[in-house]
């Protein structure tokens, strides 16, 4: 049988070993697709201080949680929400934590813009009745095919 050649580099490669490394190549990459894909949900909190948390500018649609969707390795997801000091004169002092972040997961908050460390030494004054938006980015790194969920908790007093 006489198998077509193509001369590549100065090689003679049959057509058949070409179209089974691509095929290979194509393979590969489909299955790396699937092992990075997976499944992550948020379920938002909210402790003390008399603020809420929204998913839009004008705070008429309170959030309580979220699904990221389909997450691969390496590609960052962003989600927006809004806080809103709901008092009528005093300032709310806030901060965030995560307790049950999955290992092998990073999540980037930024406050008006500015990154915003995670943890009570971290507090941001909210002003009453002016809403403040919060961009929040989720990235994975690593972390095995499965579906995940995590708390983010945001905790508010009236004193610095």
């Amino acid at each position: 049988m006489n198998v077509p050649k193509m001369n590549v580099r100065g090689r003679q490669i049959s057509v058949i070993t070409i179209a089974l490394l691509a095929a290979l190549i194509l393979v590969g990459s489909a299955f790396a697709i699937i092992i990075s894909v997976r499944s992550i949900s948020n379920t938002m909190t909210v402790n003390g201080g008399d603020f809420n948390v929204f998913t839009d500018a004008s705070c008429t649609q309170p959030l309580s949680s979220w699904s990221w969707g389909v997450l691969r390795n390496g590609q960052p997801q962003v989600k927006t929400l809004y806080l809103m000091n709901n008092g009528d004169g005093s300032y709310v002092y806030v901060w965030w934590n995560t307790p049950d972040l999955p290992s092998g997961f990073t999540l980037t908050v930024m406050y008006q813009g500015s990154y915003w460390y995670q943890g009570a030494s971290y507090k941001q004054m909210l002003y009453p009745g002016q809403p403040v938006q919060v961009v929040v980015t989720l990235t994975s790194s690593g972390v095995p095919s499965a579906d995940y969920g995590y708390t983010l908790t945001f905790t508010g007093e009236n004193s610095p």
